[in-house]
């Protein structure tokens, strides 16, 4: 390093020393933002080791800006340093137990935790009591049938048996047996829970076999939750899908040395349409690239063959000596090669006995109030007692709430049939892409080509040791006075 660029060096570290601490001083708020989950995540795994933001954008899957600025908001709540190099790359290190020194310097990050450990035990609740509301509504809903029924015999034994014969005097509704044959009430008068799995499920025990989980039921599900898995489902299988895409996508860049073709990248990405129609159109149509260039700070270049190559330069800066290994696209044993698979969506991940169980007791509470509606609308409240017309008046008002369990129970599951084979449809399309991708990658020689000139472009790796740094923030300016600094002030003193 020459001589003269040494004072430029020490003023530089200056001035991100003052930089640094004006930071911490002015964002005192910084301690109730929120830090990224997968920022931390990686820090701990460095174990109190030095790293750069690339190292830990590849290893969150996030954008090297975003991971600078994580980074920058977790030093200054946990009293991490910054260490400055000579080529001016900056590199981080963290107290070993990152997360208990996050925890102890910042209220919204001891307010999370208490939520993340509480929202396991809320959600399990939502879930069971979804299906305690099924076991709930039928009985409400049955209580309520039987008790018109029984107001109806009541309100009529007092009056003119002839008047009833002719339809009027102390008739509520039709009764349940007419001229017209079987009546649909008559299902009203046998036991609901009539099976062994029937009482079973009415007294909210779990109805699986007592062997334990079946297949499809991995975690043991108990019944009341799978009421809510056969109305709700589970959830998205790929909500990982985006943080595992954009570590692949770094560890294939970090292990090209920060220099690749597209077509390496493309079993990964979200692949244009047009690749449906012609294997070679993602060499020509090359937009998928975009948001990879956005989150790693990467820009184009041409080769002399007139290909394309994507240079990111700085996810080549690291303070590890070695990366370890990476998965390379194309290698893979299935013939296919290595793609990123999105996971289709299952209607849910109840046992099947238990998605039997809850479709009929489902039925049965749609059965059931749609009879109590018809009754309600039949009920001649002038030929009810002051208790029957009370009565009628609860059962009134506590209808809406069952119509609406039982519209959700009948509408959401046909919805969602419905909508998951749309997204499907979808997933097995892009899927399919991917393979594609991978298998030219894999097998074509003129992806192959591409590969290996991508391979010219290649930065040598910038790794932050120990003897590169020349200024830490946790360290006092005097104490790391450069010697060869400090003869050319000297020097430039005595002038």
């Amino acid at each position: 390093m020459p001589d003269w660029a040494l004072p430029l060096l020490g003023a530089a570290a200056r001035t991100l020393s003052m930089a640094y601490d004006s930071s911490l001083a002015a964002s005192e708020d910084v301690r109730w933002r929120d830090v990224d989950k997968r920022v931390v995540k990686a820090v701990e795994k460095s174990r109190g080791n030095r790293l750069t933001a690339a190292d830990v954008a590849a290893a969150a899957g996030i954008g090297i800006d975003d991971a600078q600025k994580e980074l920058v908001a977790l030093a200054s709540i946990t009293n991490g340093a910054m260490d400055v190099s000579e080529g001016g790359d900056l590199a981080w290190r963290f107290p070993t137990d990152v997360r208990t020194a996050l925890l102890s310097g910042s209220a919204r990050a001891r307010l999370q935790s208490l939520v993340e450990s509480a929202w396991p035990l809320i959600y399990s609740g939502i879930r069971t009591g979804f299906g305690v509301l099924l076991l709930v509504s039928i009985v409400v809903t049955f209580v309520s049938i039987f008790a018109l029924i029984a107001a109806a015999s009541s309100s009529g034994s007092g009056g003119d048996r002839d008047d009833r014969r002719r339809g009027g005097g102390g008739m509520v509704f039709l009764s349940p047996g007419r001229v017209f044959g079987p009546s649909p009430f008559d299902a009203f008068y046998y036991n609901p829970y009539g099976s062994y799995y029937g009482r079973r499920a009415a007294r909210g025990a779990p109805v699986r076999p007592a062997g334990g989980a079946q297949e499809g039921d991995p975690d043991g599900m108990s019944f009341l939750q799978a009421v809510f898995s056969f109305v709700f489902g589970d959830g998205d299988p790929n909500i990982d899908l985006d943080e595992r895409r954009w570590k692949r996508v770094a560890a294939a860049i970090r292990a090209s040395d920060g220099a690749v073709s597209a077509v390496q990248l493309a079993p990964l990405l979200n692949l244009p349409d047009s690749v449906d129609g012609n294997q070679d159109a993602s060499a020509v149509d090359e937009q998928y690239m975009l948001p990879v260039l956005n989150r790693f700070g990467g820009h184009p270049e041409v080769t002399d063959e007139g290909d394309i190559v994507y240079v990111f330069p700085d996810l080549t800066t690291t303070a590890r000596s070695s990366s370890g290994r990476t998965e390379l696209l194309g290698t893979a044993s299935t013939g296919g090669g290595a793609y990123l698979q999105e996971k289709e969506y299952t209607f849910s991940e109840a046992s099947p006995f238990q998605r039997i169980a809850a479709a009929l007791l489902g039925g049965v509470n749609v059965v059931g109030a749609l009879a109590l509606g018809s009754l309600l609308s039949s009920v001649r409240m002038t030929a009810l007692t002051p208790d029957g017309v009370a009565l009628v008046g609860t059962i009134s008002a506590l209808f809406p709430a069952l119509a609406a369990y039982a519209g959700i129970y009948a509408v959401v599951p046909a919805v969602r049939i419905w909508w998951n084979r749309l997204r499907n449809r979808g997933i097995r399309a892009r899927n399919d892409r991917r393979l594609r991708a991978a298998r030219r990658l894999a097998g074509d020689r003129e992806a192959r080509r591409r590969v290996e000139g991508a391979a010219a472009y290649r930065r040598a790796k910038v790794i932050v040791g120990d003897a590169d740094v020349v200024y830490s923030t946790d360290r006092e300016i005097s104490e790391q006075a450069d010697p060869a600094v400090a003869d050319f002030e000297r020097r430039l003193g005595g002038k």
